[in-house]
């Protein structure tokens, strides 16, 4: 059974033995609890981390011809959070398309630069494509991608679930630090947080067959 945005609440309360962060200070339950916050936060530090459950392989759209620009409303997802490949189908053969700086495209495109597709660049949540296409071809992306928060007490999702110890401790080593100010208990939580990354990344790494594990500070 998959837990909820409501289980973890409840769990982090219990085990805090704190039922009252969940409440006002005049015992009326909030939409904005300091569980709630410290998730939300929690969740938001780890959106930016590369896991195996937010790589995103097979969002792809289609070039215009003369389009050089593309973005949310061409079919370019609005969820980005870093470019893994971008490649291009021409005549029945996928082709890479390399990565350039935004300012290389503007030093080197005139307006005249027309043909298949061989660099790119983003930014602002829009690709420039280089050479500017001539006809229509499906572009294919792997990214990194931004995983929503839960909202309701009845949502799941990875957050709840493959990464539930990881966001669970990152929330309790806040609440203990910046709610209770309990030193001691907020460095435990700080080890335990450390250790349930290394777990998610070390399964990351088997899953998505990179051989190793990169560390990434938090």
């Amino acid at each position: 059974m998959s837990n909820t945005y409501a289980d973890m609440q409840a769990r982090i309360a219990s085990e805090m033995k704190r039922a009252d962060l969940q409440t006002d200070n005049i015992g009326y339950a909030t939409a904005t609890s300091s569980i709630q916050s410290t998730i939300l936060s929690a969740i938001a530090q780890y959106q930016r981390h590369l896991f195996y459950f937010n790589e995103q392989i097979n969002a792809s759209w289609s070039t215009v011809a003369n389009q050089e620009f593309y973005g949310t409303t061409d079919g370019v997802p609005a969820d980005i959070v870093d470019v893994d490949t971008l490649t291009i189908i021409y005549s029945t053969t996928r082709l890479p398309v390399k990565e350039r700086t935004w300012r290389y495209l503007e030093e080197r495109q005139t307006g005249t630069f027309k043909g298949v597709p061989t660099e790119y660049a983003y930014f602002a949540q829009k690709f420039r494509l280089f050479p500017i296409p001539t006809a229509v071809s499906v572009l294919n992306l792997a990214y990194l991608q931004r995983l929503a928060a839960p909202t309701a007490g009845t949502d799941v999702g990875p957050w709840m679930n493959e990464a539930e110890e990881l966001i669970r401790f990152s929330a309790k080593r806040r609440l203990y630090a910046d709610v209770i100010s309990d030193d001691d208990e907020a460095q435990k939580m700080v080890v335990a947080e450390a250790d349930a990354l290394a777990s998610l990344r070390a399964e990351t790494a088997l899953r998505l067959g990179t051989g190793y594990v990169q560390a990434t500070q938090f």
